[in-house]
């Protein structure tokens, strides 16, 4: 098992953020619409949502590993690391990255009569991050893959023993209070389901 920080590399690849014009490694969006229905309550209604993650390499003074991430990871994210954005009914879009963003997804029009909300959570490159997960080695046999660095030979992903595969901006003491606040509901939540 495995705690590291350093800051967020690029690797190969990085996603292009939903709403913004901004390069990240992970991003979560969703878009919902006000709806009246038909016994008159009115409720937000999720019209799409999506997440995804690329791997990259965390860097620091003593050299840079991959962090194999991915979407099954826990990505626990600063508030600064959301973005909202609200429309009034008959209303466009609020920019032309969400504007673009919704005429590349099947099934969302980009206007629409109802207000809308939209968010986005996203991890940009050169952030401060902190993982916990297992360190192993990675495969290095393809050409492609240039190796300069011992570190450069492992990876952090999923620790097998544990389930955990923690990905975060937060420090690591902040993270501390956000699990031990939780650890107790989720104790409590089991027995009630036992």
């Amino acid at each position: 098992r495995t705690e590291i920080e350093g800051k967020g590399k690029p690797m190969d690849e990085t996603l292009d953020a939903p709403f913004t014009d901004d390069d990240c490694f992970y991003m979560k969006w969703e878009i919902k619409e006000y709806k009246v229905n038909s016994n008159d309550s009115n409720e937000w209604k999720e019209i799409g949502k999506g997440v995804d993650a690329v791997p990259f390499f965390l860097e620091d003074e003593t050299g840079k590993i991959m962090i194999d991430a991915d979407t099954s990871a826990t990505w626990t994210l600063k508030s600064e690391n959301s973005y909202k954005w609200s429309v009034k009914g008959r209303q466009g879009p609020p920019n032309e990255h969400i504007e673009e963003f919704c005429e590349s997804k099947e099934g969302i029009s980009a206007s629409t009569r109802r207000k809308r909300k939209y968010r986005q959570t996203i991890l940009k490159p050169n952030e401060d991050v902190y993982v916990l997960g297992e360190a192993t080695p990675r495969d290095v046999s393809d050409d492609s893959i240039e190796v300069t660095e011992a570190g450069e030979r492992l990876k952090i992903e999923e620790d097998d023993a544990s389930g955990f595969f923690i990905i975060s901006n937060k420090e690591e003491n902040e993270l501390q209070r956000y699990y031990a606040i939780r650890g107790p509901v989720y104790i409590l939540t089991g027995i009630v389901l036992t």
